[in-house]
């Protein structure tokens, strides 16, 4: 059975990234894409 991890706080180490729009997210609470709100579509890049 594969888990899934449930970001609620982003790691400071990490800077994310939205697959979608190309948005650049630094530090966030709710890991979504700020500009057209789709979850789950941030990559995850380190810093």
């Amino acid at each position: 059975m594969k888990t899934e991890q449930i970001i609620d706080k982003a790691d400071t180490k990490y800077q994310y990234e939205s697959k979608c729009c190309g948005v650049k997210v630094y530090s966030t609470d709710i890991p979504f894409c700020p500009k057209c709100h789709e979850w789950c579509k941030l990559i995850k890049i380190e810093k």
